[in-house]
Order: C-alpha cells, then sequence, then structure tokens
C-alpha cells in the first residue's frame, strides 16, 4: 500500500521540486494569457497519438518573440508522454515531459535543428 502511493505522488512531488515554470516578462507579451494556452494545445495535439504535424508545431508559433514562447511553454507545462502512442493505462509509468522535449522526441534532426533556432532567445533550450 505503501509503495503505490509513493508511485503515485512520486510524479507530484517532482514537478514541484523541478519547477516546471520559467519567468516571463509580461511587458514583452504580444497577446492575452488564453492565446498562449491555445498555443500550447495545438503545440500537444500536433505532436500527440501516432504522428506528427510538423506544419502546425512550426506554424503556430510563428511571429512569437522570446517572452510569448515562454508563456507557450509555460502553458504547456508538463505532459506525460507515452512512448509509440502507447495507452496511458498505468499513468506513472510514463515520464511528465515539458515542452522542449516533447519536440525531443518527436522531431528528426533537421526539425529540432529548425526549432531550436527558434527557441534561442528563450534559455530554454540548452
Amino acid at each position: 500500500m505503501l509503495l503505490a502511493a509513493a508511485l503515485f505522488a512520486y510524479p507530484l512531488i517532482s514537478r514541484l521540486l523541478k519547477g516546471v515554470l520559467t519567468n516571463v516578462n509580461p511587458l514583452k507579451l504580444q497577446y492575452e494569457n488564453e492565446v498562449y494556452k491555445n498555443i500550447a494545445a495545438e503545440q500537444f495535439e500536433a505532436m500527440d497519438n501516432t504522428g506528427t504535424d510538423e506544419d502546425l508545431l512550426f506554424e503556430s508559433l510563428e511571429g512569437l518573440n522570446s517572452e510569448d514562447l515562454k508563456a507557450v511553454y509555460n502553458a504547456f507545462g508538463e505532459k506525460r508522454y507515452a512512448v509509440n502512442s502507447a495507452p496511458v493505462l498505468i499513468p506513472w509509468f510514463y515520464p511528465h515531459k515539458n515542452l522542449i522535449q516533447w519536440y525531443i522526441e518527436e522531431l528528426d534532426a533537421e526539425e529540432l535543428a529548425k526549432m531550436k533556432q527558434i527557441w534561442k532567445g528563450t534559455g530554454l533550450w540548452v
């Protein structure tokens, strides 16, 4: 019983300890928070399930400055990443990954280089 409770609580505790969010300068944001939530949802939808919609990934980030990108990153948060679209039947077996980590899993080398260029001014991609 104790083991089951520990396995369930681990992802929640690790997210709190890691500090998932990054600082955003609100004076440099171009849009309302809802727009960043929508873009984050589009990013997730483009990578969730089988296949990746690379065009949607790149198109939805067009015209965003580095602070906007940080807001999208924060809105995305961390989501469970199930390899090969495996069903999340036992959720604690699948790690939480942030947006950059999802890109690394989903994109090929050329696409990653392009995405890294887009995100370079944020300090999130090292």
